[in-house]
């Protein structure tokens, strides 16, 4: 039974069903090649500023680190988490 045979014999729902499953395959298709290409642009990202925040962190310059990321959308919750771990790692230091 090929493919033409099956859509001739379906009725109306069947075909609007059909069709429906298409175009959500191709709307997943497009998200998944979205979701790639902006996962490699941020990975892009984050290798180029790393070593430069890294830097300001081994010397303990919070705000000099957190001044020098991009406004990007990636980076928009990494002060905090930055400020979270400095704020931290000083604390458990005073502690030991």
């Amino acid at each position: 039974m090929d493919l033409m045979h099956m859509w001739t014999q379906m009725g109306m729902v069947a075909k609007a069903i059909g069709v429906i499953l298409i175009i959500m395959s191709m709307i997943s298709f497009g998200v998944a090649i979205e979701r790639i290409y902006t996962f490699s642009q941020a990975r892009k990202q984050s290798k180029l500023y790393a070593p430069q925040v890294a830097k300001h962190l081994k010397e303990g310059r919070l705000k000099d680190a957190i001044a020098e990321l991009p406004n990007a959308p990636c980076y928009r919750l990494l002060p905090l988490v930055l400020q979270l771990r400095f704020y931290f790692s000083y604390s458990l230091e005073k502690l030991s």
